[in-house]
């Protein structure tokens, strides 16, 4: 006699879940059923309004499909009420098992949100920002590094409070504005590129000289100018402190330095950087909830 029993098969999991949030626009969509399924009659019952028929659409294996979008899925900008884009996945009536049982239909199987963009600037907590020599001592009053005519070396230091951020996905930009006085001697020649890591202090201190780093280092390029603005880019840096972050202490925490601490050559080689409310600033372009 024959034994088999025909089951009615299910949706047993999607990514994105339903009711997720902050979803990054090149995500796929995945759909797992709890059996083997005839793909054509599956793909001809699903539905995405917000895509139409610009994706495409693959089984890994016999039980799985996964959904690529032609296109990222739309990021909108974000406002004080806003949600991100609504993607709803529904399988209508018709989609079949391999072994001819009808899928439930399923009208509103998945709604997700795509995350949405936020950009802004964050200004420096000035009694956090300044500078740190190789003698020992520690400075609010200036931003500056590089080496001195005796060869002691400052590093500079800044500190930007995050508790104004919304909860992040991804960092696409970040980058810290600096507006610099005249360079003694030819920092930029003599010692190398400008750096920024991260570190993690409560007060200007002289431990700061030397205190370890979080993660990568952030290298910046060489002005064609003496003086003026200065952009570095530290997005990496930022997703960095971002994963690691005490959320009771949001805060983004830099130490600047050449890549040459000093050429022991005698002669200042030195860049400073205006300290004010408006200077150094955090710009940052991000992906939120």
């Amino acid at each position: 006699a024959d034994t088999d029993i025909a089951t009615i098969p299910e949706v047993v999991s999607t990514f994105p879940s339903d009711g997720d949030i902050g979803v990054l626009p090149d995500t796929t969509i995945e759909i797992v059923f709890s059996e083997a399924m005839d793909p054509t009659s599956v793909e001809d019952a699903l539905d995405i309004p917000l895509l139409g028929s610009a994706y495409s659409a693959a089984w890994p294996t016999a039980d799985t499909l996964v959904i690529t979008p032609n296109d990222p899925l739309p990021v909108l900008a974000t406002d004080a009420a806003g949600q991100g884009q609504a993607v709803v996945v529904s399988l209508g009536s018709g989609a079949m098992s391999a072994a001819g049982e009808a899928l439930p239909a399923a009208p509103d199987l998945v709604l997700f949100r795509v995350a949405r963009s936020w950009s802004g600037n964050l200004d420096n907590e000035s009694a956090l920002t300044g500078r740190v020599s190789s003698s020992g001592l520690a400075y609010s009053n200036s931003l500056r590094t590089g080496d001195d005519a005796t060869n002691e070396t400052s590093r500079g230091l800044a500190t930007f409070p995050l508790d104004a951020l919304p909860q992040v996905v991804q960092v696409t930009n970040a980058s810290v504005w600096m507006t610099r006085t005249a360079p003694e001697g030819s920092p930029f020649d003599d010692l190398g590129s400008l750096t920024a890591v991260a570190v993690d202090y409560t007060v200007l201190g002289a431990s700061l000289f030397d205190a370890p780093a979080l993660g990568s280092t952030a290298t910046g390029n060489t002005p064609l100018l003496s003086t003026g603005l200065y952009i570095l880019t530290v997005t990496d840096v930022l997703e960095e402190t971002l994963d690691g972050m005490d959320p009771l202490d949001p805060r983004f925490q830099l130490r600047f330095a050449f890549e040459t601490l000093t050429d022991a050559d005698g002669t200042a080689d030195s860049v400073s950087f205006t300290k004010n409310a408006q200077y150094p600033y955090l710009m940052v372009d991000l992906l939120v909830e």
